[in-house]
């Protein structure tokens, strides 16, 4: 470039620079750059990163319901036209809700969907969430490992404490929990209750179980789960 064309280019930066009107553009552009490489929409950090603490309180069901009134497997509530991100979207309480219906109880969890099929008995593979209640069986005293495979978010609570927590939307597919660690004083049937929500793809919602003693983890079985139906 000859002298007299980089002395044209130069006074023309210096314009743009120089002016009102110039400046406020550059300060848009600076600013665009900045905003496009350094902000990023929030995240939840990844469940990994936070491992739960240990759960030392956790009561039994008190009294122990008698074992005649024991049926197999959790209830279970659906949720249909479900569109949001995060388990903290579904409604609070319990069943049954103005929104949803019953489903059949669940005798075991552990279930991964091939896609587009239809999750238990809901009639629905996308946009639903549910909420299972009822009862685990913990056979022993000692320290258990529990952890879960989910896709999409998921929460679960023993005697009412959160004791797994990956409730945002799960654009990765399905991923395990961290493991979170119960300690059981009293063996016996303890309050259980999950919610669980599905946007679309594949879907996922296994719970594993690592009993005091065991070197590995394995399925919670379907003998541990029930829920009170009394007789009439």
């Amino acid at each position: 470039m000859s002298t007299k064309k980089r002395s044209y280019v130069r006074f023309a930066l210096n314009r743009v620079v120089l002016s009102p009107c110039g400046a406020a553009l550059l300060a848009l552009l600076v600013s665009g750059f900045i905003l496009a490489g350094c902000v990023q929409a929030p995240r939840e950090p990844s469940p990994e990163s936070v491992p739960p603490p240990p759960l030392v309180d956790l009561k039994p069901v008190n009294p122990q319901p008698p074992a005649a009134w024991i049926q197999p497997g959790v209830k279970v509530w659906y949720f249909d036209n479900f569109e949001f991100n995060h388990v903290a979207e579904m409604p609070r309480g319990e069943p049954p809700f103005s929104w949803g219906f019953w489903g059949k109880p669940i005798s075991i969890i552990d279930r991964d969907f091939a896609p587009q099929e239809k999750m238990w008995d809901s009639g629905m593979h996308r946009n639903l969430a549910l909420q299972m209640n009822g009862m685990i069986k913990f056979p022993e005293p000692g320290e258990y490992g529990l952890r879960a495979n989910a896709n999409d978010g998921i929460r679960i609570y023993v005697d009412n404490k959160r004791v797994i927590n990956d409730a945002y939307w799960h654009g990765d597919g399905d991923r395990l929990t961290p493991v979170s660690k119960l300690e059981i004083s009293t063996p016996g049937w303890y309050a259980f209750k999950l919610k669980f929500f599905q946007r679309g793809g594949t879907a996922a919602l296994q719970l594993f179980w690592k009993k005091p003693g065991d070197t590995d983890f394995s399925i919670i079985p379907a003998e541990a789960y029930g829920h009170i139906s009394q007789p009439k």
